[in-house]
């Protein structure tokens, strides 16, 4: 019985560590963008770098928006599981 209620409980963490790990790559991939971005701007090609700050501009919002969906998400389901009793089990 204890066994099952540590498997539960941690099978609620695994999103949570997905979601870590995908925040992970789209700030780096945003970071990237945003640094050649800058590189283009110092070397006076300002469209090309306006490209990249956009691109950096639009992972962050996709990625904000991604995370607070899937923080809500893992609201819903630990109030969920709290209701039915299964983590007091």
């Amino acid at each position: 019985m204890k066994r099952i209620k540590i498997l539960l409980v941690s099978l609620l963490f695994v999103p949570l560590i997905s979601a870590a790990a995908a925040a992970l790559d789209y700030k780096d991939e945003a970071t990237q963008h945003y640094k050649r971005g800058k590189l283009l701007y110092d070397q006076g090609m300002f469209k090309d770098a306006e490209e990249e700050f956009r691109k950096a501009k639009q992972l962050i919002e996709e990625g904000k928006a991604k995370e607070a969906a899937q923080n809500r998400k893992n609201n819903l389901r630990r109030k969920a599981n709290l209701r039915s009793g299964k983590l007091n089990r």
